[in-house]
């Protein structure tokens, strides 16, 4: 079956163990009934739509409602009306319990088979097309699929009042097919299960704790994952080190890890920069695969950098 994408939509993956049955689908296409008592209507449709030859579906209408237990909350729930090609049969799914607090409109739709991949900004899930069952949900930042939807790069999403020693950034990978995640970054001895099935990263040397600020990056062929990561930003005046990292999936997600290489910045100043005492920063404005390369596009605001360098990746 074709990978099809449009618009703010591609095609992607499973999850973690199914939460249980936390959608209403309802067959026919009357919207009464769909959304709880209460919730704010709205006559405007988003029209984030993904289709294959199997299925369609598109997200006819995001409606805010307050969380039942936290009355100045608001979230968002997602209609959606999913057209099952090989029975001849539409049907429409609410997306989004007060579990999740919701807050953000979705950015993007993966079909993978008879799944679905929905994505916000703080987390993406998975529902079943066929049985409308959700089959997780995993909070999330940078959610990003690979290019043929069997694989999705995120980075944890710590939740507050996590100490901080364990506030360092954990690169996962999640498997489409068997619903599994794995670590890839850092080291797996450095991080733990936390609260709200959190994965995090203990580090209590602040000046040895990686960030991994900006996108994830997929090569064209979902072999490899390319990312930035930052170590060492303690404080205005704390020298810091810029890495990039990728990983090889060409034996599979089972046994990835992230190899890093370090950008010095003589890769990246310009030849006439007289920077003197100031601290440079190395940041990214985006980046994109070539020939096994990534070339790096640098915000021209930084007077300091030349606007595209070229790394070799390992």
């Amino acid at each position: 079956m074709p990978h099809t994408t449009t618009r703010n939509a591609r095609a992607l993956p499973r999850s973690g163990a199914a939460i249980g049955l936390l959608l209403l689908v309802v067959s026919g296409l009357a919207a009464g009934g769909l959304l709880p008592h209460g919730a704010d209507a709205s006559d405007e449709a988003p029209g984030l739509r993904v289709a294959s030859d199997d299925f369609s579906v598109s997200v006819v209408e995001s409606r805010e409602m307050a969380h039942p237990l936290l009355p100045d909350l608001t979230i968002r729930q997602f209609v959606l009306e999913v057209r099952d090609e090989s029975l001849g049969r539409t049907t429409r799914v609410v997306w989004g319990d007060p579990d999740k607090r919701i807050r953000d409109d979705l950015s993007e739709l993966v079909l993978h088979g008879d799944r679905l991949v929905l994505i916000s900004r703080l987390g993406f899930g998975v529902l079943s097309l066929r049985t409308g069952e959700e089959l997780a949900f995993t909070r999330s930042l940078r959610a990003t699929p690979s290019p043929d939807g069997g694989t999705v790069a995120y980075k944890t999403l710590v939740p507050r009042g996590v100490q901080a020693e364990a506030t360092g950034d954990v690169l996962l990978l999640f498997d489409v097919d068997t619903l599994a995640r794995r670590v890839v970054f850092p080291e797996t001895d450095l991080v733990s299960e936390g609260p709200e099935g959190a994965i995090l990263v203990t580090q209590p040397d602040p000046a040895a704790r990686y960030q991994i600020p900006g996108d994830l990056y997929w090569s064209p062929d979902g072999q490899r994952l390319a990312f930035f990561a930052k170590t060492g930003a303690t404080g205005p005046a704390s020298p810091v080190r810029d890495f990039v990292g990728t990983v090889d999936l060409s034996s599979g997600a089972h046994d990835a890890r992230a190899t890093l290489t370090e950008i010095p910045p003589e890769s990246y100043l310009r030849a006439d920069a007289e920077v003197g005492d100031h601290r440079i920063l190395f940041q990214v404005d985006s980046a994109q695969w070539r020939d096994g390369s990534l070339e790096v596009h640098l915000p021209k605001s930084h007077w300091w950098a030349l606007e595209s360098v070229v790394i070799d990746l390992p």
